[in-house]
């Protein structure tokens, strides 16, 4: 009785539900909203745009009537499904079923979905949404009385049309006639019998799904005709009846649709025929005229008519029929661009409703042909994978017409292509086996339900009698349980506390940890070995063994359990860094398992920050030794530096020489001087002897500059143009200042040169750009990337330079940069005042030769200027394209596959590879067999075996174009499948024919159920479809691929829909049951074990529990993830972050522990000195109690307030970190609750130190390496720069400045022969005049651009050990005797000196070589002694040589330019020793700041002589 009651409660809350949806809604809106609706329903097949409009404003009206709005939903679902725009379909339809409960609406939104999922070829969605909507009308059905109202009951009618006319057409198109003949079948039924959908006996009919309902059965060929030709005739009156009704009715839609259709009928020739015959009247009430082009015309008038609807769906059909009826007709060309129009209405579908996806960088184009696809990645296919809404069956009917296109003109890879893809489509939209699956799984979940029941009876009885033995084995498991959580808390706060900061490799840290492991484990388990897996290198677990266990145990672990625990990252990715293995003689227990899951992460955050203090390791000495990499750059730049300051100090000596010939040419040109012929000769000789000597220094310069020839070195590298050009781009100020505009371009190029080079020179040309062009102009800094080289160019808006400029520039070497520009100019003097020396634009050049002499890799190098005078100029450089190292490391990687790649072309058959099975790669039959069928009277080998092996043939033949040979060989395997079915069959023999008018064979085959190589028929089905396609045979290819389609499509049907449906209607009261019980037992089971049970216990093994819980969190808030960037950056977020992250996380699980308000944590900085606060919730004022504890070194409890010093004691190590802050306004600590404040508080220390305190050290090391390494990087670029330019200064002084000096000797010369009279003297000494002249102003400019390049100081200042420069001078000397025959008769004493000095180390280094060299030139045998004396405020060095024997004279002029000591054949420094000794003292004296360093050479009194310098002492 009281289930009775249930019932009607349940109808009754039911009906109440259902009708409450509805809502009160004025009658004026209900009827105002269902005459919109209506309309927009009407004009749905008759103008789709009316439909919307009216739908949208039905929508948009709606205020309270949600069953209306609903409907609108639905209507406007519809419109965006006739439109393809099948994500706003659904989106409308989705809408639905949040705004009403009303089971008609929901039920079409349902179907909605299903034709969406049909179109689109989604199987598993489409039955998702049919199972729901027949729920909805197994509902309605139970209580259709409810829906009384007309409309609904309309609404009703369309909903049921509807299900089963979209049901037809999804089985029509997965070739299940049986099951869309039935889905038919039922729609009749129900409109005979006017079951749900009348009110009473009124028959309603509704004219559109009228007409759809004759469509569908045209279309589908589903009449009730009992052979072919009957069926055939039918079906094109079914279609005739749709024309005709839906013209004499006005709806375009059905129109279009029902002539597309006929002319489908249409399509052979012989069709054609057979219908004018038959239905001749019918083709005159058509009104077209009536011959074998009519399918054609009528495709057209349907495209027509589609096109003014701008149905795309329709159109692209329109296309496909017609360019199947031009590939029947044999017109190929025109077929193939009938279709390729339909891909094209493909391509634009897809990019007027996929947009994101078509704009993401795939390739989404369609084309009809394309070679450059690989087989598997075709478009479309791509489409289907990644789950985009498209039309498979609409793609695949235009793929299989472009195959028979192409084959018919011969292009047999371009017809393969569309095969492959239209096979490919096939594969994805057959139906899946997930809902056979599903209902295997009821099927079990049924019988488990049942057993359930019985069992849960059992158990609840059970359970009473099992209780009180649980209850006591529970007491001591607890106790068990209490005491290892002990050990493993202890273990855990271990672990943390053994994070390695120097460990040099994972065997090293595994080691380790395994012996930590061991014996707390062993408390706990008997373990008999460990094994700790980490990631190395390459990504792959490199194991570690624990070290106490013999090769004879580890060979007896294969008796034992092996437990794995995975070693995860302590991040929000939770990435696997290793794994820890425990092997054991007994299988580990699950609480056993569980207590030492509790380790594993406390073990991974131990090995991760172990590993990271090793990775930032690695990082430190990567950037020590790139720093390294550049000091040694540094010192050898250096030394060439010094090379070219003491060259330049021999430049500078040629000035007095060159002023006094001026000096006497002046003389002579007086009476007093010139008359006396005496004094004059005296003149002539001296001006001789000065020119000798300026001969002489040139002489030296010459000689110098090619010992020195080749030492500069260009550093060639590829680099990226952007980081120079964002170098660059940082300057912008000093442009902005000027008021111009400073453009940088965008370039991802990539050049090959010197990186310092090339910056210098973008500086010199934007420097000149800047100086020469007015306020408000624009400077442009671009690259253009060409074959071979990049071009980078600097234009500006300026002044601009005339043609003869740009010559002087180009192609003068030395020319005079004051005139340039100056020629037609008003404002003279404001351009001079803007002049520098030119040599910028000449260093730029040298610069180029040198690239272009260094390789033919430069021969593109080229250095350009295009100007037009008050327009502006364009200064270019060019460089070779450079290759970025990732390219260059994958080139490496493919490059053997690519030489497999060109020796092996597999082009040829790609396409059709693809769908070879690689089973008939491995046996592939000769094409030489006899096509005989031999087989057959072979009793002794498998039917099928044979026919698979012939159907290898078939393949073959086809790959080699032998298409007959193919057919021969497809006849074969139908034979032999034929023989198989005559003699295992037991139904009535109907045998597999390669062509029939009739249904295949093999389909009747698979209805009965007969066994047979069913792929082996889909193979040969297929090559044949391919065959005939190649010989241009219709009939053939269209019987061939249709039994291939309908075949293969079978395979994959799911026969158990029904079944599912119905199993899970009779589950659900069964599910409801159990569910119940299963989960209302363990819950009275739990809530009684919890009363009866020690409570005290509990709860101190839960407060343990929450210890290792705050732990765990502390470990999560402590990692933060490794970026690139500033160390300093890190280091302030290591310090600030971490805090933050865990106050902020661990706040919570703190607060469960010990109901608190605030938690703080202060960490002491040891860069700023201070503490780093951090508290949640945050507080803004100052607690003074933190420093006061911090200070004390004791914890302080007051006012309920908790602040705890945080020590660290591990090892060695005794350390303050921090403070941890607590705040409780209510209530105070138990001494328990203390106990394990405490105990968080040293663990939190220990996360602390090493999280915080040891990784920001480590951080902070990393900086200042970094800085070191940057620095070093800038001050090596700065050198060799500047020994760049000092190298082309001096180049074109030796070149432009040797001439003049013997030119003037050559006139003193004829000064001096006898027979000269006085006015050619006179003229003589006028030319000498002008000539030295123009020599001192030449040479003045040369040596002043060589000397403005010394602004830039490279001197390093440092402090260094006297000894450590003997100690140099001591190995350098060993070194460098080794050489000699009688090394060891040469001896080197050094008397150590504890002082310090100040200097530069490279070069006083290079000052102690020179000197060791100078002094090994001498090779005989002796002594010398090397000291280091303090004399007031230096350190005087002496290096005394004994066996040296140097006139006074000598060593008077030993560190001045002579030409007799330089010794042209040497690579070494002979010769210029000295000199370059002398220039480094002088760079000594003048960096420092210290007057009095000197260095000088004397006669030693014992024999020998000294060179004596001195060095400020510090």
């Amino acid at each position: 009785m009281s289930r009775n009651y249930l019932h009607v409660f349940i109808l009754f809350v039911g009906l109440f539900l259902q009708f409450s949806c509805i809502g009160i809604a004025p009658t004026h809106e209900v009827r105002e909203i269902d005459s919109l609706n209506n309309k927009s329903y009407s004009f749905r097949y008759r103008d789709l745009d009316s439909s919307y409009v009216y739908a949208l404003e039905a929508y948009q009206k709606v205020n309270y009537y949600d069953l209306g709005k609903a409907e609108a939903c639905n209507h406007l679902g519809f419109y965006f499904f006739m439109q393809m725009d099948f994500e706003e379909a659904l989106r409308w339809h989705k809408k639905t079923y949040v705004t009403t409960k009303n089971e008609i609406e929901l039920l079409i939104a349902d179907i909605g979905h299903m034709k969406i999922y049909q179109r689109t070829g989604r199987n598993k969605e489409f039955y998702d949404f049919r199972n729901s909507a027949l729920q909805r009308m197994k509902q309605i059905e139970e209580d259709y009385t409810v829906f009384v109202e007309k409309n609904e009951r309309l609404r009703l009618f369309y909903a049921y049309s509807e299900f089963y006319f979209v049901t037809t057409i999804y089985h029509f198109y997965l070739q299940q006639q049986e099951e869309a003949g039935k889905a038919l079948k039922e729609y009749e039924e129900g409109v005979e019998s006017n079951k749900f959908w009348a009110l009473e006996h009124e028959k309603y009919k509704d004219e559109s799904q009228e007409l759809c309902y004759h469509y569908i059965k045209g279309i589908t060929q589903l009449v009730d005709g009992e052979y072919a030709d009957q069926i055939k005739l039918l079906s094109f009156d079914e279609l005739f009846f749709t024309w005709f009704i839906a013209s004499k009715n006005n709806y375009p839609f059905f129109i279009a649709s029902s002539l597309e259709g006929l002319s489908q009928l249409m399509v052979r020739p012989s069709d054609y025929r057979f219908y004018a015959e038959w239905r001749n009247s019918a083709f005159k009430q058509l009104g077209y005229e009536i011959n074998e082009s009519l399918p054609l015309r009528l495709s057209q008038e349907a495209l027509e008519l589609f096109k003014s609807k701008k149905d795309s769906y329709q159109i692209a059909g329109a296309y496909v029929t017609i360019g199947e009826l031009l590939n029947v007709k044999g017109e190929y060309e025109f077929a193939l661009d009938t279709l390729s129009k339909a891909l094209d209405r493909v391509n634009l579908h897809h990019q007027q409703y996929y947009e994101k996806h078509h704009l993401s960088g795939h390739f989404d184009s369609l084309k009809s042909y394309d070679s450059t696809i690989i087989a598997g990645t075709y478009p479309e296919i791509m489409w289907i994978k990644e789950n985009l809404l498209t039309v498979p069956e609409w793609i695949a009917r235009i793929r299989e017409q472009l195959s028979f296109t192409y084959a018919g003109l011969g292009n047999k890879r371009a017809s393969d292509f569309n095969r492959n893809i239209y096979l490919d489509i096939l594969n994805y939209t057959r139906q899946d086996r997930e809902i056979e699956s599903r209902y295997d799984g009821l099927k079990k979940e049924e019988k488990n339900l049942n057993i359930i029941l019985f069992i849960a009876l059992i158990v609840a009885i059970i359970t009473i009698v099992l209780f009180v033995f649980f209850y006591k084995r529970s007491q001591r498991r607890n106790a068990e349980y209490v005491n290892h959580l002990q050990v493993i808390l202890e273990l855990c706060k271990k672990i943390t506390s053994i994070v390695l900061t120097e460990s040099k490799s994972n065997n090293e840290l595994a080691g380790f940890l395994l012996k930590q492991l061991i014996t707390p484990f062993n408390q706990i388990i008997d373990v008999v070995a460990l094994r700790i897996g980490l990631k190395n290198e390459m990504g792959s677990l490199e194991y570690y063994d624990s070290s106490f266990f013999s090769e004879k145990e580890s060979t007896s672990l294969k008796g034992c359990f092996k437990t794995s625990f995975n070693l995860n990252e302590s991040t929000q990715e939770r990435k696997r860094i290793g794994v820890l293995e425990v092997y054991t003689n007994l299988k580990i227990s699950k609480e056993q398992y569980a207590l030492l899951s509790i380790v594993i992460p406390y073990l991974a955050w131990s090995i991760e920050n172990s590993l990271l203090f090793f990775i930032l390791g690695e990082e430190y000495k990567l950037l020590d030794k790139e720093r390294y990499v550049y000091e040694q750059r540094i010192a050898k730049n250096v030394r060439e530096n010094i090379n070219k300051k003491a060259c330049l100090a021999v430049v500078d000596g040629i000035h007095p020489y060159i002023d006094r010939i001026i000096n006497e040419i002046n003389k002579l040109k007086e009476p007093y001087f010139f008359d006396n012929l005496q004094i004059r000769k005296g003149k002539y000789e001296y001006i001789e002897e000065l020119a000798v000597r300026i001969n002489e220094y040139n002489e030296i310069l010459s000689l110098w500059i090619q010992i020195k020839q080749g030492v500069i070195n260009l550093n060639i590298e590829s680099f990226s143009l952007k980081n120079v050009f964002d170098l660059v781009s940082k300057g912008a100020k000093w442009f902005e200042l000027k008021q111009q505009t400073f453009i940088v371009g965008q370039t991802d190029s990539w050049v090959r040169g010197d990186r310092a080079l090339t910056l210098f020179m973008i500086n010199t040309l934007l420097d000149n750009a800047r100086k020469y062009t007015p306020e408000g102009g624009t400077i442009r800094l671009e690259s253009v990337e060409k074959d071979t080289y990049i071009e980078i160019t600097v234009s500006d808006t300026g002044i601009g330079l005339s043609q003869d400029d740009v010559h002087q520039i180009m192609h003068e070497k030395i020319y005079d940069a004051q005139a340039i520009g100056m020629n037609e100019l008003e404002n003279k003097e404001k351009l001079k005042s803007l002049k520098g020396s030119g040599f910028g634009l000449m260093n730029c050049k040298g610069i180029i030769e040198k690239y272009r002499k260094t390789s033919n890799q430069f021969s593109v190098c080229e250095f350009g200027v295009e100007s037009k005078k008050g327009k502006g100029s364009r200064f270019y450089f060019r460089l070779p394209r450079g290759i970025e190292r990732m390219l260059i490391f994958m080139g490496f990687l493919f490059l053997p596959f690519s030489l497999l790649s060109n020796s092996l072309d597999f082009s040829k058959y790609d396409d059709l590879y693809s769908h070879l099975e690689p089973s008939l790669l491995s046996n592939k039959t000769s094409l030489n067999q006899e096509e005989k069928v031999v087989a057959l009277s072979n009793k002794s080998k498998d039917l099928l075996e044979e026919a698979a092996n012939y159907a290898d043939s078939v393949f073959y033949a086809n790959v080699d174009l032998e298409y007959e040979k193919a057919l021969t060989y497809v006849q074969v395997v139908l034979d032999l499948l034929n023989t198989h079915h005559k003699k295992y069959s037991s139904t009535r023999f109907r045998p597999l024919t390669l062509y029939s008018n009739k249904y295949p064979a093999e389909l009747d085959w698979w209805n009965v159920g007969f066994e047979t190589d069913y792929h082996t028929i889909l193979d040969v089905r297929n090559e044949a479809a391919v065959a005939f396609m190649a010989l241009k045979d219709w009939d053939g290819y269209q019987y061939n691929n249709e039994a291939f389609t309908k075949l293969y499509k079978m395979l994959g049907v799911d026969s158990t829909l029904d079944k599912y449906c119905k199993e899970l209607e009779r589950s659900r009261s069964g599910k409801v049951m159990g569910i119940t019980l299963i989960l209302l037992f363990p819950l009275l089971m739990g809530v009684a074990y919890y009363f009866v049970y020690i409570r005290k216990r509990l709860i101190y093994r839960w407060n343990l529990e929450q210890l290792l819980e705050i732990h765990k969190n502390f470990l999560l808030a402590s990692s933060i993830p490794i970026d690139e960037g500033d160390m300093l950056q890190r280091e302030e977020e290591t310090i600030k972050l971490i805090p933050q992250q865990l106050t902020t996380q661990s706040f919570t699980v703190i607060n469960d522990l010990f109901s608190i308000d605030r938690i703080g944590l202060a960490v002491y900085n040891e860069t700023t000195r201070k503490l780093e606060y951090s508290f949640n919730p945050s507080k803004k004022e100052w607690i003074n109690e933190i420093d006061e504890c911090y200070l004390s070194e004791r914890k302080i409890i007051k006012d309920g307030k908790y602040v705890l010093p945080l020590w660290i004691d591990a090892g060695e190590i005794h350390q303050k970190v921090g403070v941890f802050y607590m705040e409780k306004k209510e209530g105070r600590l138990q001494e328990a609750d203390e106990v394990l404040l405490e105990l968080m508080t040293s663990y939190l220390a220990i996360v602390v130190f090493n999280a915080i305190v040891k990784l920001a050290n480590r951080y902070r090391d990393i900086e200042s390496a970094q800085e070191e390494t940057q620095r070093a990087l800038w001050e090596e670029g700065v050198l060799h720069v500047q020994n760049m330019v000092l190298d082309n200064c001096l180049s074109t002084l030796k070149h432009e400045t040797i001439y003049y000096p013997n030119k003037i000797r050559q006139l003193v010369n004829h000064l001096q022969s006898k027979d000269i009279d006085e006015k050619r003297e006179v003229s003589i000494i006028s030319d000498i005049d002008e000539l030295v002249i123009f020599y001192k102003d030449i040479f003045s400019l040369l040596s002043k651009w060589a000397n403005k390049q010394l602004e830039e100081i490279t001197f390093r200042r440092k402090v260094i050990p006297v000894n450590d420069l003997l100690g140099y001078a001591f190995d350098y000397f060993n070194k460098r005797k080794s050489d000699l025959s009688n090394a060891e008769s040469i001896i080197l004493y050094v008397d150590e000196l504890s002082e310090e000095i100040i200097g530069d180390k490279n070069q006083l280094e290079y000052l102690f070589a020179n000197l060791i060299d100078a002094s090994l030139c001498n090779t005989k045998s002796g002594t010398l002694w090397l000291k280091a004396m303090e004399k007031e405020q230096f350190i005087e060095f002496v290096l005394i040589d004994e066996r040296q024997d140097r006139t006074e004279e000598e060593l008077r002029t030993l560190f001045y330019p002579q030409l007799s000591r330089i010794k042209e054949t040497s690579s070494k420094n002979i010769g210029i020793e000295y000199l370059l000794c002398k220039q480094i003292i002088r760079e000594q004296e003048e960096y420092i700041g210290r007057r009095g360093c000197k260095i000088e050479a004397i006669k030693n009194k014992k024999g020998g002589d000294c060179i004596v310098f001195t060095l400020p002492k510090r």
